[in-house]
């Protein structure tokens, strides 16, 4: 009597190959979602790295405004045009570098980017009379100006870090963006 196998040498390693290449991609399907997911995180780090960037580079070039419009404002002559220039040159790489910031502003941090908002506002409706103020000579400017000045100065340079600091602080699996 010729009893055939229950399972053939063929059949076995055909069975067992299976299983490996099935073992082998659900390996594979993990390590994707993995990477998937480490890509993401990246990319949420690169976008915060700019906006980081942004943020520094708008405190910066306002608080050279700031520094610069404070010295004339203070000071007995009418601005000078280098002074101009580098005032011009200066507000002009903060409006850019706060566009950019509140344009990229995630959700979750909206409150401190109205808070910005509403400082930049204030700042940017000063600065027409402290134009017009630094282009007179010293008697005839309005002495209140430099202390408001200095004081809205303050309270955007203020909002632009609070905003850094919370689209910054939390990296982690719990991203709320």
């Amino acid at each position: 009597m010729n009893k055939k196998p229950v399972m053939t040498l063929r059949f076995f390693l055909a069975l067992f190959s299976a299983v490996l290449v099935c073992v082998a991609l659900a390996y594979a399907v993990e390590d994707f979602w993995r990477n998937r997911a480490l890509v993401q995180k990246v990319a949420i780090l690169a976008e915060r790295k700019r906006l980081a960037d942004d943020c520094v580079q708008s405190v910066a070039g306002f608080a050279f405004e700031r520094g610069r419009v404070n010295i004339v404002l203070r000071g007995a002559a009418a601005i000078a045009a280098d002074n101009r220039s580098f005032i011009d040159a200066q507000r002009e790489r903060a409006d850019r570098h706060i566009e950019r910031v509140l344009a990229a502003t995630p959700n979750s941090a909206e409150v401190k980017a109205q808070d910005v908002r509403r400082a930049w506002s204030s700042v940017q409706s000063l600065r027409a009379e402290v134009d017009r103020d630094m282009a007179l000579p010293a008697p005839q400017r309005d002495p209140s100006l430099p202390p408001r000045w200095m004081d809205l100065s303050d309270d955007l340079i203020d909002r632009l870090e609070y905003l850094l600091v919370a689209t910054t602080e939390k990296l982690g699996d719990g991203d709320p963006y």
